[in-house]
């Protein structure tokens, strides 16, 4: 078609006079120009309609969109413009804190078990009743002691949300440490276990206590009840991803070595690397959040 207009146009401008000629000439361009923009502009609308079509049905996208969806499961409604900067940096933090605990708590665990007798035969090998009796009794133990420590700190908790939540994961570390030298000393292993648990409780208060603050420091449009709903949520997924750690790297230890005093060593190993990275990624969550303490709080802890 345009071949044939270039050959029209030809036999029309030699029949015609100079201006003549100038004006078709200049018509046969602008339909030219006007031609390749409407292909070009075709062409390119078929090649991006194919690509978002790809995209959209591509398994990398559907997997992108689950992982987006899940993520919404676990952020107050409206994120991020219903909660205060920072929230999203110390979540994370807190996520990743609390799987490493959690598989470190996995290998304590173990540890405990093995001083009791069961599994590398390092332990007392006591009775079930025995040991059913000193594992409630520890337990017992380890409340009372947190009781006590609630009413020491009493209003506290509310003036220094951060260092208490940092202490909250201290506290649990080293009772998890201090479970992981019961092999050490079976004979021992009331009292040793008796202090972890106090250690324990102390963790839980401080982390329960201090959440209240933190929590309301981030929200903006009364939605509390919605933030600490999605914490807990966040909790219970680090708690199951930990969980199938500790046991994924208690299994490769058990599996790869044979004798149990290098079993015992290399958990100890493990555990450490866990628990160091876990503290720092609390206080590096901390740091950069910006929590909000109201001047009435700090005024009833001052007087």
């Amino acid at each position: 078609e345009i071949s044939a207009c270039l050959v029209g146009s030809e036999m029309c401008i030699r029949d015609r006079p100079i201006s003549a000629r100038k004006c078709l000439s200049s018509q046969v361009r602008q339909k030219l120009e006007q031609d390749k923009i409407q292909t070009y502009t075709l062409q390119n609308i078929g090649i991006d309609s194919v690509k978002r079509q790809d995209d959209i049905t591509s398994p990398i996208h559907k997997l992108k969109t689950c992982v987006n969806t899940s993520i919404n499961y676990l952020l107050p409604k409206g994120y991020p413009h219903s909660v205060r900067s920072g929230y999203g940096s110390f979540v994370t933090g807190q996520i990743v804190s609390n799987t490493l605990s959690t598989a470190a708590g996995v290998l304590s665990m173990q540890s405990l078990l093995y001083a009791m007798g069961i599994g590398m035969g390092m332990g007392l090998g006591t009775a079930p009743l025995a040991a059913t009796l000193n594992w409630v009794i520890k337990d017992g133990l380890g409340q009372l002691g947190g009781v006590l420590f609630a009413s020491f700190v009493n209003n506290r908790f509310d003036s220094d949300p951060k260092r208490w939540r940092l202490t909250a994961t201290i506290a649990m570390d080293t009772a998890s440490f201090i479970e992981m030298l019961t092999p050490l000393a079976p004979t021992y292993f009331l009292l040793i276990a008796s202090i972890a648990n106090v250690s324990k409780n102390i963790s839980f208060l401080a982390a329960s206590a201090s959440r209240a603050a933190i929590h309301r420091s981030f929200t903006l449009q009364e939605n509390l009840a919605d933030v600490t709903a999605k914490t807990g949520s966040q909790s219970i997924i680090s708690s199951l991803i930990g969980t199938s750690l500790g046991v994924s790297l208690s299994s490769l230890v058990a599996w790869g070595i044979v004798d149990a005093t290098i079993q015992y060593h290399s958990t100890i190993a493990l555990y450490c690397i866990l628990s160091t990275t876990s503290i720092a990624i609390t206080y590096w969550s901390l740091r950069l959040s910006l929590i909000h303490i109201s001047e009435p709080t700090r005024q009833a802890e001052i007087s």
